[in-house]
């Protein structure tokens, strides 16, 4: 399948930059089928990343400031920056922005290894972001982190984590996935409930779990079958959702968490002084407080208790005298 202008500003929230869309549409109509961008469920899973990463095609390099993390370019062996001057001189370039000498340096040998006949990044680094290269970037980066393995099984949640490092904007990437999704099958961007009336599905509009299933599902059927990888598979779906689920951390807050409580009440228990250590060790200082304070509160209550207690049988040993 390939990807049109048409259908990038069908995909878009707005108006993309022309130049921008004319070069992942270039650039996919050269190479994508040669690291198999081609097959639709994998173009489903690349398009809403770019569209994310480069806010809707109107970014093709990185805004400098500097800021403070940018100043830390300078001297990062991390990203090869190894020259006076290559933290500024190896910004981010291209619709995912490739960072680094080193990046650029791979990128640019990823190119002649393909048999393009690139400019010369490592001098003018600044040339990946003009057409097509700006895209072209993004090809080389889904292809040396392998990302096809992830778009094959449709897990939308594993290609945000390669891509971003996180789950930031995970629910837009979602959005602009349901939208590829639904342009590339032939619907308006509108018309999730359409698409699941067509599938069998409650057609109530909201695109969850299930209904990226089906569309990764009917994506892989426009792929013929000796073309597609072997590992192909539908997302692994099992059951609906039936609450919504808000993105983002899903981890309680730290006073409801079961660290609590069970890195000291499991594991056989508390069997001496190095498993205490080793216990406490692991535990957040938020929850240590807690365990303190708990073990503080429970150490005055059985004070008070025990207390108690002793005056009665004080009172009951007088009452036994008196009689």
């Amino acid at each position: 399948m390939k990807l049109t202008a048409e259908m990038l500003r069908r995909i878009a929230k707005a108006t993309p930059n022309a130049t921008n869309a004319a070069s992942l549409v270039d650039a996919l109509d050269k190479f994508g089928a040669g690291i198999g961008l081609d097959q639709p469920h994998r173009l489903a899973q690349f398009v809403p990343q770019i569209m994310h990463e480069s806010g809707g095609l109107k970014f093709n390099k990185e805004i400098w400031g500097p800021t403070a993390a940018q100043k830390r370019y300078e001297a990062r062996k991390d990203l090869g920056n190894t020259q006076k001057g290559d933290g500024s001189k190896y910004r981010g370039y291209g619709l995912l922005q490739v960072t680094g000498r080193a990046n650029v340096t791979s990128f640019y040998s990823w190119c002649k290894r393909q048999g393009m006949n690139p400019p010369d990044f490592v001098a003018k680094p600044e040339l990946i972001a003009t057409a097509p290269w700006s895209a072209v970037s993004a090809l080389w980066y889904w292809d040396m982190r392998n990302i096809n393995r992830l778009a094959d099984r449709g897990d939308n949640e594993n290609v945000t984590r390669v891509i971003n490092g996180g789950l930031n904007g995970y629910d837009d990437r979602l959005d602009y996935y349901n939208r590829t999704a639904l342009v590339l099958l032939g619907y308006a961007v509108n018309e999730v409930a359409k698409f699941q009336n067509d599938h069998g599905l409650v057609a109530d509009g909201l695109s969850g779990p299930l209904t990226r299933s089906e569309m990764h599902k009917a994506l892989v059927a426009l792929t013929d079958k000796p073309e597609q990888s072997k590992a192909v598979q539908s997302a692994p779906v099992v059951e609906e959702v039936k609450v919504p689920v808000k993105l983002g951390n899903p981890e309680k807050p730290w006073y409801q968490s079961r660290e609590v409580v069970v890195p000291i009440l499991t594991g056989g228990g508390i069997t001496g002084a190095g498993t205490i250590v080793e216990k406490f060790g692991g535990i957040p200082w938020q929850n240590l407080i807690v365990i303190v304070v708990a073990v503080a509160a429970a150490a005055i209550g059985y004070g008070l208790y025990a207390r108690h207690q002793d005056r009665k049988k004080q009172q009951a040993t007088a009452e036994a005298i008196k009689s």
